[in-house]
């Protein structure tokens, strides 16, 4: 499960010259869509993005995010999200996490600034998404993501926008990682953020470049070690998310669809699901 959460961070939270980036042209008869991958967070220097962003982004009609990125600005569903993260029965961090575990996250949040009993009424999943944030902004990475961007450049232009999800199933999803496994997932999320500058740095430079090897190894961990997360993180949403893809190459609008790049990729990935039903995929270069 490593780098997941700087990888599935939701949307809340210097270019050079290469050859083909995480954008594919999707096809079938005379329709098209353009399907791209996400990182949801980035440096300043991370700017401009790759060209064929702004190729698929002029050459379409419709953009299409994960979820309704106007609605994250909305109080309620702050006020909604709180009330998900909070762990059930009077429950406290110590009461889900090793005595061990406890004090090793105890120490992250102290490096962080942060008392742990700020937090001791939070899910582990809330609290680790909360760390990661932090760590993010402190190593400078917290400029809007490729899906803020565009979705601010699409309500310039005047173009459609849409979403794959409602943004209070993102959130049920998000706030029940490593729910009945909370210590191992506490114990991996720690040992994230610790590698987080690094990580980083790969993930973009492999996400930039349009490289699958990297992200294809993630997701094998992720199955491999947390077999409910992988299904409910990749898997069940994908296959939630595919009646949307094959309705948009059924119309005459040119949809530019930008999701977690993680998505992409693997045996559970649009890409190869979306081959196996015998649609046409190219990078686009």
């Amino acid at each position: 499960m490593k780098r997941l959460l700087i990888v599935l961070l939701l949307p809340l939270l210097a270019g050079t010259s290469i050859a083909q980036t995480s954008v594919w042209k999707v096809k079938k008869g005379k329709n098209e869509m353009y399907l791209a991958g996400s990182i949801h967070v980035l440096k300043k220097s991370d700017y401009p993005l790759p060209a064929e962003f702004d190729q698929a982004f002029a050459n379409s009609d419709k953009l299409v995010f994960e979820t309704d990125i106007a609605k994250l600005k909305d109080p309620s569903i702050a006020q909604m999200m709180m009330s998900k993260a909070m762990l059930a029965d009077g429950k406290t961090l110590s009461d889900v996490l090793s005595e061990e575990t406890y004090k090793a996250l105890e120490a992250e949040t102290a490096k962080l600034s942060l008392p742990l009993s700020a937090l001791a009424q939070f899910k582990p999943s809330m609290v680790m998404v909360t760390l990661t944030g932090m760590k993010l902004q402190q190593l400078g990475i917290s400029s809007e993501g490729v899906d803020q961007f565009y979705y601010s450049k699409a309500q310039e232009a005047g173009k459609g926008l849409g979403y794959l999800e409602t943004i209070e199933s993102q959130i049920d999803v998000l706030m029940n990682m490593g729910q009945g496994n909370e210590d191992e997932f506490v114990k991996y999320s720690i040992s994230d953020l610790e590698e987080t500058e690094s990580a980083m740095s790969e993930m973009v430079s492999n996400w930039r470049s349009g490289k699958s090897t990297l992200f294809e190894e993630q997701l094998s961990e992720m199955k491999d070690d947390y077999k409910d997360t992988y299904q409910s993180l990749m898997v069940n949403r994908n296959n939630a998310w595919m009646p949307h893809l094959e309705e948009f190459m059924k119309d005459e609008v040119t949809e530019f669809v930008v999701v977690g790049t993680l998505h992409l990729h693997g045996e559970d990935g649009l890409l190869d699901m979306l081959e196996a039903k015998g649609y046409k995929i190219k990078q686009v270069k």
